[in-house]
């Protein structure tokens, strides 16, 4: 495994048009925010499009850009901090999104489950629903979808993705 991997990072070491298309999956979904910062939607919203994955993909690529063969996107923000590749307020921004999203997408998932029926299956596991959620809820979503619209910039810039 380990020489398959490091046998690909030599491979696409500084390529930056392999690095180019494979950022452009990042900024593929729409962030459901408007001019203002509002959010587009109210009723429901696929944070896995909007927020888990834009992040997810985005580090993957600096981490693959930089040799970093972590897996986890959260050990790989660490390591991008340690390597300087990336600032602390990003790395804390990008992490405390990316907790959100993920935390206020299960929490959604268990109050959708029913004990009564445990083999009925979540339809939309990545669905929120934005109705249900408080002030301070929705203020945390929209901060995290704005973490993660700047964060699409960045990567616009960063691999030239201006088209």
């Amino acid at each position: 495994f380990k020489v398959a991997r490091n046998t690909f990072f030599r491979r696409i070491a500084d390529n930056e048009i392999f690095f180019s298309h494979f950022a452009k999956a990042a900024i593929r979904f729409d962030t459901p925010l408007t001019f203002f910062g509002r959010l587009k939607n109210s009723a429901g919203l696929d944070i896995k499009k909007a927020g888990v994955f834009p992040i997810v993909h985005g580090v993957r690529t600096i981490a693959l850009e930089n040799k970093i063969a972590e897996t986890n996107t959260f050990r790989r923000l660490e390591i991008l901090l340690e390597q300087g590749v990336i600032n602390k307020e990003l790395v804390n921004n990008l992490a405390e999104a990316l907790s959100y999203c993920v935390h206020i997408r299960l929490q959604q998932q268990i109050e959708r489950y029913n004990p009564d029926d445990p083999t009925a299956i979540d339809e939309n596991p990545n669905e929120l629903n934005i109705k249900a959620l408080n002030a301070m809820e929705r203020q945390l979503l929209r901060d995290s979808l704005a973490v993660v619209k700047d964060f699409k910039k960045y990567l616009i810039q960063r691999y030239h993705l201006n088209f």
